[in-house]
């Protein structure tokens, strides 16, 4: 695995000198703009250009009230649009949870699948490692956030197609009131199980059903709990 794969540079946004930043390569990058305390991820094949937009004066520009004052440029040369996209929602991700920066992104970017998604994960590693030298992110390693229950059960969590569909039809399994008790038919309350092999998402699944439930007000009075096996205590 090599160092060097991917680089950062970090370049001052708040003198908006776009045009006279030096890049090593017009590849495709993930960036991070950042003033200290919020932070923006995104994706872009040209830095310059993008960095111009956030800082326009926009009515559509949600992003200049933050006044950024730093912009952090991750590419390399292996880095194209899909693995951009692929980092892009693994930074929003992982950093929301990091919690080093309020992550103002208002969803997770997009999670493609493509031919070397295994590759570019074994490569995120060390650009992590990268990140935490730079003070960009607290946690050393970001296995340890993925293990965190905040990490597991967050409820702004992006759904797979798979996943979207079992929740679609959880939700309305649930609200035909088909699990309820039926004395003609000799139905007691019915659970609903959700299989799948491990890293599938059931977990997702439930806790995005959870935040569901809380959020509609037809569940207000009811009761919802999550129990899980813990190994630690085992």
């Amino acid at each position: 695995m090599k160092e060097n794969m991917f680089t950062i540079t970090t370049y001052n946004y708040s003198d908006e000198n776009f045009d006279q930043w030096v890049l090593e390569n017009d590849y495709h990058c993930v960036y991070i703009l950042e003033n200290g305390r919020d932070a923006y991820i995104g994706e872009t094949q040209d830095a310059k250009e993008r960095a111009a937009q956030h800082n326009s004066d926009s009515p559509k520009n949600k992003n200049k009230k933050y006044r950024f004052i730093r912009i952090h440029i991750i590419t390399g040369l292996l880095m194209e649009e899909t693995p951009a996209k692929h980092y892009e929602n693994l930074f929003i991700k992982l950093m929301k949870v990091d919690n080093k920066f309020n992550i103002v992104n208002g969803n997770d970017g997009q999670r493609p699948h493509y031919y070397r998604k295994n590759e570019f994960e074994l490569y995120f590693d060390k650009l992590w490692l990268k990140l935490e030298k730079k003070g960009l992110v607290k946690t050393k390693e970001f296995e340890t956030i993925i293990n965190s229950s905040s990490y597991k059960y967050s409820p702004h969590t992006t759904l797979t197609e798979a996943q979207h569909n079992t929740l679609t039809s959880i939700v309305h399994t649930i609200d035909s009131d088909e699990t309820q008790p039926h004395k003609e038919k000799a139905f007691k309350t019915r659970p609903i199980l959700i299989s799948g092999d491990a890293g599938t998402g059931k977990t997702v699944v439930a806790t995005s059903l959870f935040y569901y439930l809380k959020s509609n007000v037809r569940f207000k009075d009811k009761k919802i709990a999550l129990v899980y096996a813990n190994p630690s205590n085992a």
